[in-house]
């Protein structure tokens, strides 16, 4: 099975628990680590943003964001 299937054949759930376990939960530690890097006049990109664990507060944060997961696109100005 190559990396795009074994990707695809996984729940949104597995996912999610792999993240929340390697990162933290609330907030999550990986995007504390962007916050760093990030000024409020940045427009944001994410590839492969799953369920918009990092979007959603990237966009209450009022960040311009776009993400794009296999099949959907998401995205606030």
């Amino acid at each position: 099975m190559n990396t795009v299937n074994f990707y695809n054949s996984l729940s949104v759930e597995v996912l999610e628990e792999f993240a929340d376990n390697t990162f933290g939960i609330n907030p999550p530690s990986d995007l504390q680590e962007f916050l760093k890097y990030l000024k409020p006049e940045h427009k944001i990109l994410e590839v492969g943003c799953g369920t918009g664990r990092i979007g959603i507060p990237l966009i209450l944060k009022g960040f311009v964001y776009t993400g794009i997961e296999t099949k959907k696109i998401f995205r606030c100005f």
